[in-house]
């Protein structure tokens, strides 16, 4: 859960520099996780060295009107 707000985060800010109009919409537990006027970015984040394998829970995350942006973030955990 953590993880996939930091990840979700790291594309917003990064995004963000080109297309102001996106909004995080994450924490509202919709079905998208950043939107935008023309794009929609579904941002899945892992912990995971190895594996490339993401999940969709629903059909309506990647079926839209808008251009639609499938984001994979890897993040490592570190101990402190």
């Amino acid at each position: 859960m953590v993880f996939d707000v930091i990840g979700e985060m790291i594309t917003l800010k990064h995004y963000f520099k080109t297309d102001k109009s996106i909004k995080w919409v994450g924490q509202l537990q919709g079905t998208h996780d950043i939107v935008g006027d023309r794009e929609i970015y579904e941002v899945k984040s892992t912990t995971k060295k190895k594996e490339n394998i993401v999940g969709i829970h629903s059909s309506y995350q990647l079926s839209t009107e808008k251009h639609t942006n499938l984001i994979f973030v890897r993040l490592e955990e570190k101990p402190y």
